[in-house]
C-alpha cells in the first residue's frame, strides 16, 4: 500500500530541525539515521499521524523552499490553533497571512481552525456575510476564530 511523507531538505540541519519539529508538533518517535562521519544524514518522525523526514540535502538548489508548498495542519479551536503558532515560530520564524507562517528552517506551513473553514461554508450563502468573514481572514496574520464569527454575525 502507498503512503505519503513530507520530506524537508536542509542542507546540514537535519538533527537540528528534526528535533525542532519533533518538539513543535508532538512526535516521540525522532530517529536520527548517522551519516557514518559523525554527523546524521536525516531524521525521521510521525505527528499529527503523518510520517515526515528532515534531509540533509546537497546541490545549488537543496535549500530552496516556496510558498507552493506548505503542509496544513487543521486544527480543532483557538487553543490548539495557538500551540502550532506559537511552536513553529520559536526561534525565528515569520508569521505571514490568514495562518500561513515560514519557521525558522524556511518551510511554510498553514495552520487552519476547522472552525474557520465552517465559517466560511456558512457565509457562503450570504455575500455580505461571505465578503465580511473574507476581510477579516485576509487581514489576520495569527487566525482569531472569535474575531471570525463576529464578522460573519455582522458584529
Amino acid at each position: 500500500m502507498a503512503t505519503a511523507t513530507t520530506c524537508f531538505i536542509l542542507t546540514g540541519l537535519a538533527k537540528e530541525a528534526g528535533e525542532f519539529y519533533a518538539e513543535a508538533l508532538g512526535a516521540s518517535d525522532l530517529s536520527p539515521v548517522p551519516d557514518g562521519q559523525g554527523g546524521v544524514m536525516l531524521c525521521t518522525f510521525t505527528a499529527l499521524g503523518h510520517h515526515f523526514v528532515v534531509l540533509n540535502g546537497a546541490g545549488p538548489d537543496a535549500d530552496v523552499q516556496s510558498q507552493r508548498v506548505s503542509t496544513q495542519i487543521v486544527v480543532d479551536g483557538q487553543d490548539e490553533f495557538d500551540r502550532y503558532w506559537d511552536a513553529l515560530l520559536a526561534h525565528g520564524g515569520t508569521p505571514s497571512m490568514n495562518g500561513w507562517l515560514v519557521d525558522r528552517f524556511g518551510v511554510w506551513w498553514d495552520i487552519v481552525p476547522v472552525q474557520q473553514m465552517q465559517i466560511f461554508q456558512k457565509a457562503a450563502a450570504d455575500p455580505a456575510a461571505m465578503g465580511r468573514v473574507a476581510q477579516a481572514a485576509f487581514s489576520m496574520q495569527r487566525i482569531v476564530i472569535a474575531d471570525l464569527e463576529r464578522a460573519a454575525a455582522g458584529e
